[in-house]
């Protein structure tokens, strides 16, 4: 049985374009206003690739404010289709008691929201209709119903990157059981490219991407909460949509090679394949002889980078790692 069967709603519900985003660029899935026959349509796509799924989820628009029965009708395509259980992400400002009671008496089995940032100025600047304590009060909410994720982002509008690791920390807290963290790109087409032409908007390099996106890996992981995904997928958004910003094929890898390093600076020792090369220039006496230390997670090794590096998110940003990032930058590039 294959895992997660993703439909795309873009815009769906939404109410507003926050300055960043264009989904029909980053899905390429057209915005349609029937989303009962497109669910179905992509529904019918994926069978094609395996006959059975676990799951069914909802993804892009803000799938909390379709109209109730709306969403009732796509709860059924999941039975229809005998597809066990249903999550859709949302923004947390649709999470009301009405939501939550739907969500209890239907088969939903995780819901994500798309916080972004914590930060009220950053928020609204980029054109997201909530505030901070808005945030938890969803997912304490949520989490009275179902297990709850949280789409963060790094490199925003006005953000100041060490926030970001901070918004990783207050979330890390709550009880969430999934993240996903992805570095702000500039689309073609969205108000935030206006702003990068106009002189208002700088993109974070990749190596700030990286570091800041390190950072917001090592809190959750040291807190056994999972990352789903870091970066957005190579194919994500159409050829040449991509006007500016951190984006690298390896995101996600690059994220974890950088963690890591800072493992070995303070002191760890594993056995590590990637860019193996770096590191062992770098950290000599960081592998066993008889690699016997093969079996470290990266629980444990986050747990440690934390310990030793993040005690202050802007210091992390500001010290020692960032070499470590601009070096990675260098060999990822050039290796």
């Amino acid at each position: 049985m294959a895992g997660i069967l993703p439909v795309f709603f873009p815009f769906a519900a939404c109410g507003n374009r926050c300055v960043f985003c264009d989904q029909r660029a980053i899905t390429r899935t057209a915005e349609r206003e029937d989303v009962l026959s497109s669910a179905a349509c992509q529904i019918e796509k994926w069978k094609g690739f395996a006959p059975h799924w676990e799951e069914l989820a909802f993804y892009g628009g803000n799938f909390g404010a379709l109209p109730p029965g709306v969403r009732k009708e796509l709860y059924g395509l999941a039975e229809a289709y005998g597809i066990k259980g249903v999550r859709f992400s949302t923004r947390p400002d649709t999470i009301t008691d009405d939501l939550i009671s739907e969500i209890k008496n239907s088969r939903v089995t995780f819901v994500e929201l798309g916080v972004q940032s914590l930060d009220d100025r950053v928020l609204a600047l980029n054109g997201r209709p909530y505030g901070g304590k808005d945030v938890f009060r969803a997912v304490e909410r949520v989490l009275s119903a179902v297990p709850c994720g949280v789409q963060l982002m790094t490199g925003m509008y006005a953000q100041r990157a060490y926030s970001s690791v901070d918004d990783a920390k207050a979330l890390a807290k709550t009880g969430i059981s999934a993240a996903r963290i992805y570095p702000t790109l500039v689309l073609r087409d969205t108000e935030l490219f206006s702003l990068m032409e106009r002189g208002l908007y700088r993109p974070l390099d990749l190596a700030g991407a990286l570091l800041s996106a390190a950072g917001m890996y090592t809190v959750f992981k040291s807190e056994d909460i999972q990352v789903i995904r870091m970066g957005l997928p190579e194919d994500a958004a159409e050829d040449g949509h991509v006007a500016a910003g951190p984006r690298h094929k390896a995101f996600g890898d690059l994220v974890k090679t950088l963690v890591v390093l800072l493992y070995f600076r303070c002191g760890g020792r594993c056995r590590f394949f990637g860019y193996k090369g770096m590191v062992r220039r770098l950290f000599k006496d960081a592998f066993p002889s008889d690699e016997s230390s093969g079996g470290v997670g990266f629980g444990h090794i986050c747990r440690r980078v934390r310990r030793y590096f993040l005690e202050d998110s802007q210091r992390f940003l500001e010290g020692e790692a960032a070499y470590f990032a601009e070096r990675l930058v260098r060999e990822a590039y050039y290796r």
